[in-house]
């Protein structure tokens, strides 16, 4: 991880979902695992493509659906 600022949780699934700051992307982590599986954006790479971040900060999850809301500050985006 590098700079993990945001986080939410699906207690369904035991899935904890990290915003990396410095690192431009999301890791989704599985509990009780030693290692997270990126997801969205390019790890260390920022960018303002549909699927790049820059600087993702928080995060939410609409459990019913599991889409998930990243907002991508310096970009000036809310991804999906």
């Amino acid at each position: 991880l590098n700079d993990p600022v945001g986080l939410d949780f699906d207690e369904a699934n035991d899935d904890l979902y990290i915003s990396n700051y410095d690192g431009h992307s999301i890791t989704k982590w599985k509990i009780g695992e030693t290692q997270g599986a990126f997801i969205a954006g390019i790890t260390g790479q920022s960018g303002n493509k549909n699927n790049q971040l820059n600087m993702p900060h928080d995060l939410a999850l609409d459990t019913e659906t599991l889409d998930l809301y990243v907002s991508d500050s310096s970009n000036n985006r809310v991804q999906k």
